[in-house]
């Protein structure tokens, strides 16, 4: 017997936690000009959010999972919060938090006492092979990077999470803190 719901199933990466029409800039301006003790909330959320996708992401840039991409997702989210506190943009968070991830591997596995601590930074297909790139971003692709970045930042949120991450509008409405009848519109 199957039980028919309402409700389609949550994406592993939907927003948890918060008031729906929270978004992740309300959060971050919650960030700024606080001290840390008051900005907690905000960085739970936040962090509840984006965590699973950045250290998935993690995951696949070291091509391992485990404690390294979990420390590779703390130190990213970090920095990444770290420049919203101080006034980045938080609209179109995901992708600057990925960025971020990808970049955190390449800067330690480019750093030959990081990388002897963290083996997992060693490996061909993970950190090793990102620290040889010369570029992250392949010739062909380098024309889309300025067009997804040239987007204001609520089109850049809403593409990133229906088009790459093949979520329902309802997360990057969520996200956003809008109506997904308005997002979708």
């Amino acid at each position: 017997i199957s039980v028919h719901t309402p409700h389609p199933p949550r994406s592993p990466y939907s927003p948890p936690g918060g008031d729906p029409g929270e978004s992740d800039e309300a959060l971050a301006a919650r960030l700024r000009g606080r001290p840390e003790g008051e900005a907690a909330h905000s960085v739970a959320l936040l962090t509840a959010r984006h965590w699973r996708a950045m250290q998935d992401y993690a995951a696949v840039c070291l091509a391992s999972s485990g404690q390294t991409a979990a420390m590779v997702t703390a130190a990213a989210l970090h920095r990444v919060l770290d420049r919203v506190a101080v006034g980045e943009s938080a609209v179109a968070l995901r992708p600057v938090l990925l960025v971020g991830v990808r970049d955190t591997v390449r800067e330690w596995a480019a750093d030959d006492r990081i990388a002897e601590v963290l083996p997992a930074l060693q490996k061909p297909a993970g950190g090793r092979g990102m620290r040889a790139a010369t570029t992250m971003t392949p010739e062909n692709r380098t024309l889309a990077h300025r067009a997804f970045r040239s987007l204001p930042a609520l089109a850049r949120c809403l593409l990133w999470h229906v088009e790459v991450e093949a979520e329902p509008i309802s997360v990057p409405a969520g996200l956003l803190g809008m109506d997904p009848d308005i997002a979708s519109g």
